[in-house]
């Protein structure tokens, strides 16, 4: 059945049953058709204040919630609801990910040439797509795509460099070249270390975010990043993330992020933020 509910918000009304989603957790009697779909509305102050973030969750009885987030915008907008990338629109991807990082403290530092950084940086995050759609999970908006999200997992929370070698790494540093290359070297230098003093413990870990430039401030990135920080929640697992970006502190603090380490790279003088995302208990 279909239930109607109220929690904090407006009243979501009948919601249909192919809404529902991700129910491979559940045992075969959580599948009855007798678990009724419910959509829970929850205010969600995104970068521009405006969007609302909708969970869709099941019902297994009467005091028995099982979760599974969905996110969707204002007006029940699906065009918004991530999706996993699919590998045939890697370049895609990978291209909304070079224009939203041209201005990143990172490659700006790495890419010091205008121009360079503009193709330089779409073929590195074109690289990196590989390596998350083999050994992590990149969720997108659907096509067009507009934002890109790149976690890597507890199950496989470090990059080798064998994964790095088989996404075309050599490429990417014989297009750069040496000095470029040598400066992101510094720099994965000074991340290796800083990342080397801090907790092992299982995590997800959001690697890169990136929203199309000309829609940022829409709340795409809040619903690709809480895309995972839910199920995280769920599992009972924190989630990580490093940011070389002022402006993007807050918002990482809206969406349940902590600053944990606040220093600067010796080698490369860039300012990192490290931020956690403890697992919130669920009733």
């Amino acid at each position: 059945m279909i239930q109607r509910v109220k929690r904090s918000g407006p009243i979501v009304d009948r919601i249909p049953r192919a809404f529902c989603k991700r129910l491979s957790d559940f045992s075969s009697s959580h599948r009855s058709r007798d678990a009724s779909r419910v959509l829970v509305w929850s205010e969600h102050l995104a970068e521009n204040g405006e969007d609302l973030l909708v969970s869709e969750a099941t019902v297994v009885g009467p005091c028995h919630r099982i979760a599974d987030p969905i996110c969707r915008g204002v007006h029940h907008d699906r065009s918004r609801c991530p999706v996993r990338l699919p590998p045939e629109r890697l370049a895609e991807a990978a291209a909304v990910m070079g224009r939203a990082l041209v201005a990143d403290p990172l490659f700006s530092y790495v890419l010091p040439d205008a121009e360079q950084r503009s193709s330089g940086t779409c073929l590195m995050m074109a690289s990196l797509l590989r390596i998350g759609l083999a050994q992590g999970e990149v969720w997108a908006t659907p096509p067009p795509i507009t934002g890109v999200a790149f976690w890597l997992s507890p199950v496989h929370p470090m990059i080798t460099d064998e994964d790095r070698d088989a996404a075309g790494w050599q490429e990417v540093g014989a297009a750069w070249g040496p000095e470029a290359f040598a400066r992101f070297k510094a720099f994965a230098t000074d991340l290796g270390e800083v990342a080397g003093s801090l907790s092992v413990e299982p995590h997800w870990h959001l690697a890169w975010l990136c929203v199309e430039p000309s829609q940022q401030g829409r709340g795409i990135s809040s619903t690709l990043v809480r895309q995972v920080t839910n199920r995280a929640d769920a599992e009972g697992v924190s989630c990580t993330l490093f940011t070389f970006t002022p402006r993007n502190v807050p918002i990482y603090e809206h969406l349940g992020f902590q600053v944990t380490l606040d220093t600067t790279l010796p080698r490369s003088g860039l300012r990192l933020w490290v931020m956690a995302h403890p697992p919130r208990v669920k009733p």
